[in-house]
């Protein structure tokens, strides 16, 4: 096959760029180790900071003007399980810990009270357990003077909430009075009215960097769900088997600042009739066999995605079935981009290769940094140790995405006409005719673009797509069985003389809710569906040298008929090793293309004769088998080898042969399909074809050594 083989020699991230990373506070008196979006002036001749990182939230009160009395107490009180209705529903409770002689009345239910007092530099954190504040006897890592009062506070003592709202104020008391303070600024959200606190700040997640601590005031959310099923503004949505559906029509389907979301190989998530709005991170991940999806299908959508895309390792043993070496995909993402260091090396190239069909090469990147895809585009990718890449972009969601195919055959040049494309979704693609009906999807992506608008194959034999399946490249068209195109997944189209436009629709979007799994693919990226419907037969026919197996596939259906059916026979691939190869030629009109896969009508399945090509080594043992079939219990299937004058029932064995010398092409062996019981020397087939190739300035005569007689050809 034509590749560059490397010798021994990608979670779901949406990251806004006005958001901030972690801050790990060290304080020592001087603020500006807080950013300035991280300060908010309270009033009182004081100003806050708050700010966290991965273990803890920093926070200090700051007078820069006047002292803190000795009596002063810097106070937080934290929801920790925060609901969209924040004074009645969750844990927690609106009466705060009695502390100065005053006991405030809150606007959050309340899980935990941590407070810092000026004498002693002492500090408190308190829980409540439903009925009462209990005191949790800790000690903090505090910063005290007459100006500041700074605490560390350890985010696992709040129990590592996913987000939080929160109140901050000041209060005093001495000699058996008190009273609050530090929340009179107008621009401050928090207001006390006697002792009652009103207003509150958070609604922001702790599960990754990005959020300002300050920046949602009175903001409610809707917390955490594992199958949230409408929208609004959630902390964490983790989906594990999940396949959530989220109507969005009444509000955006958001992940609030410092939020995740995380959508398990095993898992989908479609979204409708609002914007998918994403202000934190998230991830999407899949495996060698499952692969998560995303459906955005409402309107817009906010911020960049980074895919966990499984991509496979690459040995010397590479490739074969159980070493796949290298995967064809590309980017879920519009124009994600990856780090090339992550992808396997060659020297001074990376595995990462488009490939030109100017003139049929694969050109590695030497840039171990950011490599920038390009939608539409498959590469060649392999890692040194199977795993997952990271892509990361903007998702493509309801709209039509278009890729140019380019043919370069007609100058009479060295190049052709196969083009690499990538399924541009983070979802599945519905690639043929089974795939649709099995599935969601309201539309099959080779239907639409080999029938519905013809922008598909050079000729009608290469209507179809071509994948790379761990071992050797196959072929789908609209007559196989169910296949997907899992996200990213790359393959083979050929485009028609001068080129033209291919679609990627909609349309044909579905999730693995839909999946069926079966025999000869999942859905995934090809290396392993099996639909079975009424009036359908498949025979799939099997040649092994040396244990390299290569197979050609035949459908009955109930549409076609012996000659060429545009996108239901497709032709062989040219850049397998075709040294060993099996294939069919049309049971009538024959144009000498030798057929990876061939439609025929059922109804007509009773007494066909197909002819079979090989292409073997001699002087190996070889073995024709049959691989898969649906075809009725009595109809007999055999072999027949011309040569040889014999008829085996495949049905009953395989056909074991040691060819001596090399065998190429067509007019030795035949498929005859029947109800009858056949022998030996029954029936000779012959075959005898003359045609003329595109693009040759000459004529091809088969099928001569077969014949027993004269044979006087007239063109």
């Amino acid at each position: 096959m034509w590749k560059c083989l490397f010798v021994f020699v990608l979670f779901f991230s949406f990251q806004l760029n006005h958001s901030q990373s972690y801050n790990t506070v060290t304080f020592n008196g001087d603020v500006s180790v807080f950013n300035d979006a991280e300060r908010k002036w309270v009033g009182n001749g004081t100003r806050y900071f708050i700010t966290y990182d991965e273990n803890y939230i920093y926070a200090l009160a700051n007078r820069n003007s006047s002292a803190f009395g000795t009596h002063d107490h810097f106070t937080i009180y934290f929801d920790t399980d925060p609901q969209s209705d924040v004074t009645t529903s969750g844990n927690g409770s609106t009466s705060g810990l009695n502390w100065d002689n005053n006991t405030p009345t809150l606007p959050i239910k309340a899980d935990y009270r941590v407070a810092i007092r000026r004498n002693n530099s002492e500090s408190w954190l308190h829980h409540y357990d439903g009925s009462s504040w209990v005191d949790q006897s800790v000690d903090y890592t505090e910063w005290v003077n007459d100006n500041n009062l700074f605490i560390r506070i350890p985010i696992a003592d709040l129990g590592n909430p996913d987000a939080i709202y929160f109140v901050a104020y000041m209060s005093w008391g001495s000699g058996g009075s008190g009273g609050f303070f530090g929340a009179d600024n107008a621009g401050y959200a928090i207001s006390i009215s006697g002792s009652t606190i009103l207003g509150y700040y958070g609604g922001i997640g702790l599960l990754s960097s990005g959020a300002t601590m300050w920046s949602n005031a009175n903001t409610p959310i809707l917390g955490s769900s594992t199958d949230p099923t409408v929208g609004g503004k959630y902390a964490k949505v983790a989906l594990s088997s999940t396949n959530s559906n989220v109507d969005a029509s009444s509000a955006n389907f958001e992940i609030i600042e410092g939020g995740q979301l995380t959508i398990d190989k095993a898992s989908s998530m479609t979204i409708t009739g609002g914007n998918f709005k994403n202000y934190g991170s998230a991830t999407m991940e899949s495996d060698s066999n499952e692969f998560s999806s995303l459906i955005i299908s409402g309107g817009s959508n906010t911020g960049s995605i980074t895919y966990n895309r499984w991509i496979n390792g690459v040995s010397s043993a590479s490739p074969s079935s159980s070493d796949p070496g290298w995967d064809l995909v590309g980017s879920p993402m519009t124009n994600g981009t990856l780090t090339a260091s992550n992808l396997a090396t060659d020297g001074t190239n990376y595995a990462i290769q488009p490939y030109d069909n100017t003139d049929n090469t694969w050109n590695a990147t030497t840039d171990g940094g950011t490599f920038t895809t390009t939608t539409g585009v498959g590469y060649s990718m392999a890692k040194t140790t199977a795993g997952t890449v990271g892509f990361t972009g903007v998702p493509n969601h309801k709209g039509e995405f278009n890729i140019a195919l380019t043919e370069n055959m007609s100058e009479g040049g060295s190049g052709d006409r196969w083009n690499l494309i990538a399924n541009p979704y983070p979802a599945y693609i519905a690639l043929n005719n089974a795939a649709k009906e099995a599935s969601s999807a309201t539309g099959s992506l080779l239907w639409y673009n080999a029938v519905s608008v013809d922008v598909l194959g050079y000729t009608d034999s290469e209507e179809g797509i071509w994948y790379w399946d761990g071992d050797s490249y196959e072929t789908a068209n609209n007559g196989s069985t169910a296949l997907w195109a899992a996200p990213g997944q790359a393959f083979f189209v050929s485009s028609p003389v001068g080129g033209s436009t291919f679609s990627f629709r909609p349309g044909n979007l579905t999730t693995q809710a839909s999946i069926v799994s079966g025999g000869s693919g999942t859905g995934d990226d090809f290396i392993s569906g099996d639909m079975m419907e009424d009036n359908r037969g498949e025979l799939f026919i099997s040649l092994n040298q040396n244990d390299f197996e290569r197979r050609t596939q035949v459908y009955f259906l109930e549409d076609a008929y012996d000659n060429l059916d545009s996108g239901y026979d497709t032709r062989t691939f040219p850049m397998n090793d075709n040294a060993t190869s099996v294939f069919t030629r049309l049971v009538e009109g024959d144009q000498g293309v030798d057929l990876s896969i061939q439609s025929l009508a059922y109804s007509e399945m009773w007494d066909k004769v197909i002819p079979l090509g090989i292409n073997a080594l001699g002087g190996e043992e070889m073995t024709i088998s049959i691989s898969h079939r649906t075809t009725p219990a009595d109809l007999n299937i055999y072999l027949e080898d011309t040569e040889e004058g014999t008829m085996t029932n495949l049905l009953d064995g395989d056909y074991v042969l040691t060819p001596a010398s090399d065998l190429s092409g067509v007019g030795r062996f035949f498929i005859h399909m029947t109800a009858d019981t056949m022998s030996n020397g029954e029936v000779s087939t012959s075959m005898l074809n003359a045609y003329k190739e595109i693009d040759a300035s000459y004529i091809t005569i088969e099928g001569l050594a077969t014949q027993s007689n004269e044979t006087k050809v007239s063109l």
